[in-house]
C-alpha cells in the first residue's frame, strides 16, 4: 500500500510513538516490513525544520533531524518529494483547507490517488482524500 503522510504524522511516528493512530503505525511499520511505501512532501520537510527551529520538541536538535531525515531519505519504504508547480497550481481548488501546507501535502495525495496519513481535523473534514489514522 502507498501513501502521503503530512508533518504530524512523520513527526509522531519518529518521535512520539505513544500518541499516533493505530493504522498510522501500521502504514510506518509497514515501510519497515516491505509492504507499504510513503511520500513525503518537500513542505513536510520544511515544517519539520520549523518545528525543531521553534523549540516544539524540546528533546529535538537540529542535528537529530536532519540525521533522521537523511535516514529517510536513503530507506527504500520512503520518497521524500521535491515540490511541483503542478501541485501548486492544483492546490488552489483546495479552499476548504485554510492552511496553503495543508494544501500542498493534500494536491500530493490526490495526484499519487493514495490515502493520506493525518489526523487534521480540517484536512479530514474538508473530505476531498482519504485519510488513516485510527
Amino acid at each position: 500500500m502507498k501513501y502521503v503522510a503530512d508533518t504530524h504524522a512523520v513527526l509522531r511516528f519518529m518521535y512520539h510513538h505513544q500518541s499516533i493512530g493505530k493504522a498510522a503505525r501500521a502504514a510506518f511499520e509497514g515501510c519497515t516490513a516491505g509492504t507499504a511505501h510513503i511520500y513525503i512532501p518537500a513542505v513536510v520537510i520544511s515544517e519539520m525544520i520549523m518545528v525543531v527551529e521553534r523549540n516544539r520538541i524540546p528533546a529535538l536538535t537540529m542535528a537529530q533531524c536532519i540525521a533522521d531525515l537523511e535516514k529517510l531519505r536513503l530507506d527504500p519504504g520512503y520518497t521524500l518529494l521535491s515540490l511541483e508547480p503542478e501541485r501548486i497550481i492544483a492546490s488552489h481548488t483546495l479552499t476548504a483547507i485554510p492552511d496553503i501546507f495543508d494544501r500542498l501535502i493534500v494536491a500530493e495525495a490526490r495526484h499519487r490517488n493514495v490515502p493520506l496519513i493525518t489526523r487534521d481535523t480540517l484536512i479530514v473534514a474538508a473530505g476531498v482524500v482519504e485519510t488513516v489514522w485510527d
